[in-house]
C-alpha cells in the first residue's frame, strides 16, 4: 500500500484522523475541544511554515486509509551527549480506519 508525502490538500484529512484518533481511544464527543479542527489546521500550518512538519497518507486505491504527522521541536531540556540534536522530534496522530488495521499500515506510516 503506497504512502505519500502529505500536501496541503491533505490537511484537512490529518486534522480529521487526528479526531478519529482520539475518539477511537475513548474521549467522548463531549470532551473534544471547541474549535478542535480550526487549532489543528492552524497547527498544521503554523508547522508547514516553519518548515518542521511532515504528514503521510497510507492511500489504497483513492482513499485515505491511514495517515501520520511528525513534528521538531525544540529541546525541552539541556542536551547532555554531544550528538544530541539541538530539536527532537515526535510522532503523533497515527490513525488507520479500522477496516484496514492489522495490516502493517500504522507501522509503515511510522517509518516513513
Amino acid at each position: 500500500m503506497p504512502i505519500v508525502i502529505a500536501e496541503t490538500d491533505d490537511d484537512a484529512l490529518l486534522a480529521d484522523h487526528y479526531h478519529r484518533h482520539w475518539l477511537a481511544m475513548g474521549l467522548s464527543a463531549e470532551e473534544v475541544a471547541p474549535g478542535w479542527r480550526d487549532g489543528a489546521l492552524a497547527f498544521i500550518a503554523a508547522a508547514r511554515r516553519g518548515r518542521a512538519f511532515a504528514g503521510f497518507v497510507a492511500r489504497d486505491a483513492d482513499a485515505a486509509v491511514g495517515s501520520a504527522c511528525c513534528h521538531l521541536v525544540e529541546r525541552t531540556h539541556p542536551a547532555f551527549r554531544a550528538a544530541d540534536a539541538g530539536s527532537v522530534g515526535y510522532v503523533w496522530g497515527v490513525y488507520v480506519v479500522p477496516a484496514h488495521r492489522g495490516r502493517g499500515i500504522g507501522a509503515g506510516l511510522v517509518q516513513a
